[in-house]
């Protein structure tokens, strides 16, 4: 895993989200996106389970850092932990749901907002999530 995160931890964003993509496709793994252009959000989702109607336990990390920050342990640690993970559910379906979220180091500034964590926010706000048990 640890050739994860020195990957992860020595690009920037938009790189950040290719490496990750290559990591689950070596694993085998196909994911899909959630994009939103206006916000520059591209998260990334891993779903095990081909039972769309299933209860899914939802894990989470995200993928961008802080501009001119490694993001080592900010959170290319976190990804690693559920790369990790999608290693050893890629051959299961089990009823999980793995999202790496795009833009929480982000902020949407108007004059009277200042929004962060833009990836999962906006992942709550486009998913029904009657179906996430935990």
């Amino acid at each position: 895993m640890i050739e994860y995160v020195e990957a992860l931890a020595s690009s920037d964003n938009r790189n950040r989200g290719r490496v990750l993509v290559a990591a689950l496709e070596a694993l085998g793994i196909a994911p899909t996106f959630q994009v939103c252009r206006w916000l520059r959000i591209k998260n990334i989702i891993v779903d095990f389970s081909p039972d769309t109607e299933a209860e899914k336990l939802l894990f989470s990390a995200h993928y961008d850092a802080i501009k001119s920050c490694p993001g080592a342990n900010d959170n290319a640690s976190g990804v690693a932990v559920l790369l990790g993970l999608c290693r050893e559910l890629k051959h299961s379906h089990a009823p999980v749901r793995i999202v790496f979220f795009d833009r929480e180091e982000a902020w949407l500034r108007t004059p009277v907002l200042r929004l962060g964590l833009l990836g999962s926010l906006y992942y709550v706000w486009k998913t029904d999530l009657r179906n996430i048990a935990a």
